[in-house]
Parts: C-alpha cells; structure tokens; sequence
C-alpha cells in the first residue's frame, strides 16, 4: 500500500529522527523510522527502516478524536527542548501541528501505544525511541 492509502499518518520526531506511523480504518499500519531534516522544518528523509505490519485494537477512540480536529486550532508553541514535534495528518489533511502534547490527542494515542512494534515505538522508552 501507498502512504496515501492510509487514513492516520502520525510524525513523532525529535532532533533529526523520526518515526512515521501509517494507520488504515481498520487498524492496520506499519512504522517508518529513521533520520532526516532537524524536527522544527519539513521532514525529508535521509534514511528509514520499516516495521513489519501490525494491528492496533483500539483505533475507532483515535478515530474518533481525529474527526473533531482542525489545523487551526492545533499549531503549538515554539520548540521546547527535549519534547518532540508531532505532527498528524488525518485523511491526508495535516490536523495537529504541535511541540507539546494535548491531553485530547493523548488521550487517542495511549490505547495504540502498546500495540505498536518493538524497536519502533517512539512513545516508550525501554526502545530507546530518539537516542
């Protein structure tokens, strides 16, 4: 499948690495991650890995905050540090644009958290996600 073809595409990134997470409705997807451009300008990759493909249970909650969300009411603040850039793209649609978490958007993400792979998880940091 193209990147197009997935309804949730998440860019969680840190510095100059990324992770890239492809959701389709049903909940299934893949992870990108690697390295590219420094987090505060456009990404462009240098280099990426894929995760094998995998199901997440709990999309329909993810879902269901995605479709209450509008760009305009979610680019965030300035860099802050160590806290990474995400950036959601919903239906090909850029909806969340921040350097900082807001509780709805991680209220949607806790539930898939754990699903993600091993090694390509950026949320837990027994992976090591940005060292």
């Amino acid at each position: 499948m193209r990147q197009e073809t997935y309804d949730i595409h998440a860019d969680v990134r840190l510095g100059e690495r990324f992770y890239s997470i492809f959701l389709d409705k049903d909940g299934y997807g893949y992870v990108a991650k690697g390295t590219g451009s420094y987090y505060t300008s456009p990404l462009t990759i240098d280099s990426s890995v894929n995760s094998n493909m995998f199901k997440v249970d709990s999309i329909k909650g993810l879902i269901s905050i995605l479709d209450q969300l509008t760009i305009d009411s979610t680019i965030k603040k300035k860099p802050m540090g160590t806290i990474p850039r995400v950036e959601i793209y919903y239906k090909n649609v850029k909806v969340y644009d921040a350097y900082r978490w807001d509780q709805s958007v991680w209220n949607g993400l806790r539930p898939i958290i754990s699903q993600l792979p091993h090694g390509f998880n950026p949320f837990l940091a027994s992976d090591n996600p940005f060292e």
